[in-house]
């Protein structure tokens, strides 16, 4: 794994307070490639941050120009602040099914759990890139992880941070270990990795017992090359998959974002084709590019590298897709898109599922003989019960007349 590269590196004195959270801080500061590295009193980590990334946190697209830009903390986890990595980001965020519905997506409200804020990678499409908080207390996680298993006895997948990617600090930081082993001990709940890191060396030889899930993005190459430069290549990630399922873990790809650069219809099947060489997950789940206004599309990606009928049709319906979930391209593009990869996982893959990321109803009917479905709900990557013996019942071909009233609240 190659250094993270940043401007600055903070280290609080509460961290330096306690030797367990000092060691680990002090692996991760050596695995940080950067100019500044100092300690601060713990008063000064507000003014800090604020210093550096804005309340409302924001795409910065195209022009973030450089990782010099970039501020790591290293800090305790804000106990007393209901688990607060930074404010508004507990370590137990809940993904509220009802509040995804009144943007007109389908979701299934669970718990994620996390323990860092910011990503070491530098996508044009993430919020999560200038500042970056690690809580380094993971003994104290742990124990508060028994107790929200505990509290939620129905979920029964915990996916692990949503607004990072924690392979990137691995081994020093040693989560995945931590929480992998914990995990080989459950009957029922297994966890899973989200990332597009290949950085999976330290996973390899853990004592997993199939209860963690290897879920790694894919982005089409070229899509990889624009949106996502500092990030893993395409090859990287499917050798990274394909690695951990010859060690036996469960894995699961999630072909996020799907844009549509020039050639996108078949550089998307040739993407599924390379996939299928090298490893056969379980669940691919399919997701656009979205929550993009058509004005900021630009700073994404550059205009003139898009499809161009794909560009004029988020060109036409700009007006009517201001504030929707999938912006800012129309459910007929997004439902196209979906189609041709559906269809070249069932050519290529086709013992691999297929489900679809925050979604509206109509979408997800239009494409339901392809989704994997269980009674009336749509099994997904990251849903409460969405494990793969859930997986596996849904294995076979869609029903033939699958309800029309499949939704994904819970």
């Amino acid at each position: 794994m190659d250094p993270i590269r940043a401007g600055k590196v903070y280290v609080t004195h509460r961290v330096l307070a306690e030797p367990r959270a000092r060691a680990r801080a002090e692996r991760l500061a050596e695995l940080i490639d950067a100019p500044i590295k100092e300690t601060i009193e713990d008063s000064k980590v507000e003014a800090i941050r604020r210093s550096v990334v804005r309340e409302e946190l924001s795409r910065r697209g195209r022009d973030q120009g450089g990782f010099d830009h970039r501020t790591v903390i290293l800090d305790l986890m804000q106990w007393e602040r209901s688990g607060s990595i930074i404010p508004g980001y507990s370590w137990a965020e809940l993904r509220n099914a009802k509040q995804q519905s009144l943007r007109g997506v389908l979701c299934q409200t669970a718990v994620e759990i996390q323990t860092i804020v910011g990503c070491g990678f530098d996508c044009n499409y993430c919020p999560y890139t200038a500042a970056i908080t690690v809580t380094c207390d993971l003994e104290r996680f742990m124990e508060e992880l028994e107790a929200l298993f505990d509290k939620r006895p129905q979920q029964l997948l915990y996916k692990l941070n949503n607004r990072s990617d924690t392979l990137c600090f691995e081994p020093e930081y040693g989560l995945s270990k931590l929480l992998v082993e914990r995990f080989s001990h459950e009957a029922s709940r297994v966890l899973m990795l989200y990332s597009k890191s290949n950085n999976v060396s330290h996973l390899l030889d853990l004592e997993h017992k199939g209860r963690t899930i290897f879920c790694s993005t894919l982005s089409m190459a070229s899509v990889a090359a624009r949106l996502e430069p500092s990030a893993p290549s395409l090859e990287a990630r499917i050798d990274a998959a394909a690695q951990c399922a010859a060690a036996g873990y469960p894995v699961r790809f999630r072909f996020s974002p799907l844009v549509p650069l020039r050639g996108w219809r078949q550089e998307l099947v040739e993407t599924v084709r390379k996939m299928a060489e090298r490893v056969t997950p379980e669940l691919i789940t399919l997701w656009t590019l979205s929550m993009v206004p058509f004005e900021e599309l630009d700073r994404i990606v550059s205009l003139d590298a898009l499809d161009p009928e794909a560009l004029e049709l988020a060109r036409e319906h700009k007006e009517a897709m201001a504030g929707e979930k999938g912006a800012p391209f129309p459910e007929s593009f997004r439902a196209e898109m979906y189609e041709v990869a559906a269809d070249a996982i069932a050519r290529y893959s086709p013992t691999t599922r297929v489900a679809l990321c925050l979604e509206t109803p109509p979408v997800v009917k239009q494409l339901l003989p392809s989704l994997a479905v269980v009674g009336n709900q749509q099994v997904c990557n990251c849903g409460p019960r969405c494990t793969p013996a859930q997986v596996a019942l849904a294995n076979g071909p869609a029903d033939p007349a699958p309800r029309s009233d499949v939704l994904n609240e819970g």
